[in-house]
């Protein structure tokens, strides 16, 4: 049974704990509605429809939305934005941590995204504005970054990025880009 959600308020996501997967859809009201999320990103595996969202926030995990985008999954009119310091008065970018480690035989690696880590899916008409991308590298394995999705085997449609860096865990300083592959 696939259910669906929608988020009819703005909601803070403090210390949140990522739903392992979800294959039905969640939608918020209209475009104006903002989750702002620390913790663990929102999915493990979306195979559904995630829509009309904006996020803000730090997470861990493959990107915002999900580690993975599945086949059959969906994210539509998805934004990740700058977020209001209301300590020292001004924007500061969003935050993904980490990356999702896949230890698969075919396609091993640590991917990360400001929406996704890996899609086979569809991301489309989503943006990331003013975000930090940090992977956490020394797995043993191929890193693979994007300011949208870190791999794509799926297709993105519309999509922007505008103001992000990257930087390894160790410290490099913001807007130089490391890892074994860079994607958009």
């Amino acid at each position: 049974t696939r259910l669906y959600y929608r988020i009819m308020n703005n909601l803070d996501l403090t210390n949140w704990t990522k739903l392992p997967s979800l294959s039905g859809m969640l939608f918020g009201n209209d475009e104006n509605i903002t989750l702002n999320i620390s913790g663990e990103n929102l999915v493990g595996e979306l195979s559904g429809t995630i829509k009309n969202l904006t996020m803000v926030g730090n997470v861990t995990g493959g990107g915002f939305v999900a580690d993975s985008v599945a086949e059959a999954g969906l994210i539509d009119n998805v934004v990740v934005d700058v977020r209001y310091d209301e300590n020292n008065g001004y924007y500061i970018p969003s935050k993904v941590t980490g990356g999702v480690l896949v230890d698969a035989i075919t396609y091993p690696g640590l991917y990360i995204g400001a929406i996704t880590g890996r899609n086979d899916g569809v991301v489309k008409n989503s943006y990331a504005f003013g975000v930090d991308i940090t992977a956490n590298f020394g797995h043993g394995a191929l890193t693979y970054a994007g300011g949208i999705v870190g791999l794509n085997y799926g297709s993105i449609e519309n999509c922007g990025v505008e103001f992000y860096s990257f930087a390894p865990e160790s410290g490099i300083s913001n807007n130089q880009i490391t890892a074994d592959y860079i994607g958009g």
